[in-house]
């Protein structure tokens, strides 16, 4: 039978470091988030059930795309069969305020990068967007970590946004222009801590850091 000494009440990560066991966790205090497009402060986010770079924002792994027409393009894991009518989503860009996607994923992960496959069979056409993200699963507070909104942006093909390792719960991307038409069509969305794993490199690579 083991006497502990009065003093293990107060500081008891003492004793288990002397018997060799684990050290509790000390709580600290959280950062209230703040209902802001740009600053909030995220709860911390609990280990994925995917490996690192995984693809969490795909339907196989729970994820749930909703807004503009055949949403659910953007998270079926096809970013090669594609053509001018079929294997990808779109909204319409040219209304007030314009339409958005938007891909909550199953559970709150911590997410480092966000890629975009713009529909890319015309290789004139070119689109400007921006992306936004929450670890809110109510999609109150927005965190801004691409803006290609500019009248000087031409985005085509792939894009790649990178931001520091944060939770995240859901994803919103709004087209804002396509040089073609009133549509702005997405063919994949992927999310992952690293690159998704099993993926190409964009050619050539767009990194953004935010």
């Amino acid at each position: 039978m083991w006497l502990l000494p009065a003093w293990w009440a107060r500081r008891p990560w003492q004793f288990a470091r002397a018997r060799g066991g684990p050290l509790p966790a000390i709580a600290l205090a959280g950062t209230p988030a703040v209902e802001t497009t740009r600053h909030y402060a995220a709860p911390a986010a609990p280990e994925g059930k995917c490996p690192q770079g995984s693809n969490f924002a795909l339907a196989e792994h729970g994820a749930i795309a909703t807004g503009g027409i055949n949403p659910a393009e953007l998270i079926d894991g096809n970013c090669t069969v594609y053509g001018h009518g079929t294997g990808f989503a779109s909204t319409t860009w040219n209304v007030q305020p314009p339409q958005f996607f938007t891909v909550t994923l199953k559970d709150l992960v911590t997410v480092d990068c966000v890629r975009i496959l713009l529909w890319d069979r015309d290789e004139e056409r070119y689109y400007r967007y921006k992306l936004e993200i929450s670890a809110d699963g109510n999609g109150v507070a927005w965190l801004l970590v691409a803006d290609h909104t500019a009248p000087t942006e031409q985005c085509r093909s792939w894009q790649v946004v990178r931001f520091k390792p944060q939770p995240v719960k859901r994803i919103r991307l709004t087209g804002t222009f396509n040089s073609a038409n009133s549509g702005f069509h997405v063919v994949e969305l992927q999310a992952s801590l690293g690159l998704p794993a099993g993926t190409p490199p964009p050619k050539p690579p767009e990194v953004l850091e935010f």
